[in-house]
């Protein structure tokens, strides 16, 4: 493992400036201690081991960044990819193959807080998590993005279905008032005793007593008064 570090380092009264050989890293040295950070590629790191629980407290204030490497058994088999954890990133790739060594997948984790890094190296070897990025393409699972871009799907159908049934619902009542305004039609001309006059109504001829019902029903839908013999019915409305 290592922590590449911040130039306050090189600051730090705790570790003192070792002088390099021609050609070699500037180091320091931990006073009383046994780190030795040293420049390269114009950062700070020190290395420590894979399996330390914490940071040293000395390099609580300098820490930059924390990366390791480490293989992981190929079966059960891991999604190669990029995976999200917090401020921790990981990238799985295959390993180097050869007849000496069992196939493994390389695990390469960086991070800014070694508990967000151990979570995340956790949830890949037990595979409780999926890749942000997949290496290889379509798969039985879906990553999170696919599932988001599934869940805005989602919802804006719910929202076209409620409008639809919005819509479907306010068309209803438009005919239930439309029907109940021909029932009001048909009572008002039959409390009218006009209405029954031989010339317009005779009560024995029940097909021109449809055919007339039918036009009354028409005509409530579009008029709000009309003249039926000598009486002018006003439609309720």
């Amino acid at each position: 493992m290592y922590v590449y570090l911040t130039d306050e380092v090189a600051k730090n009264r705790r570790f003192t400036t070792k002088y390099p050989a021609v050609g070699g890293e500037d180091e320091l040295a931990e006073v009383g201690g046994n780190l030795r950070p040293s420049h390269r590629d114009g950062r700070w790191r020190v290395y420590l081991p894979n399996d330390i629980n914490e940071i040293p407290e000395v390099l609580d204030q300098v820490v930059d960044e924390i990366s390791f490497k480490e293989g992981i058994p190929y079966s059960p088999s891991r999604e190669t990819g990029i995976y999200l954890h917090k401020d921790a990133r990981a990238e799985i790739t295959f390993g180097v193959a050869s007849k000496d060594l069992p196939r493994m997948l390389m695990v390469h984790i960086a991070g800014k807080d070694l508990k967000n890094i151990r979570e995340l190296f956790h949830q890949i070897r037990v595979g409780s998590i999926r890749p942000e990025e997949s290496y290889e393409g379509e798969q039985s699972g879906k990553s999170r993005k696919e599932l988001e871009a599934e869940l805005a799907r989602l919802k804006g159908e719910n929202e076209d279905a409620s409008q639809k049934y919005t819509r479907a619902t306010e068309h209803f009542k438009d005919r239930v008032s439309f029907v109940c305004r021909q029932f009001r039609v048909i009572v008002s001309l039959l409390t009218d005793s006009s209405c029954f006059s031989p010339r317009w109504w005779p009560w024995c001829n029940k097909k021109l007593m449809v055919a007339e019902l039918e036009t009354v029903l028409r005509l409530c839908d579009k008029e709000t008064e009309y003249t039926v013999g000598a009486t002018t019915v006003v439609l309720p409305r």
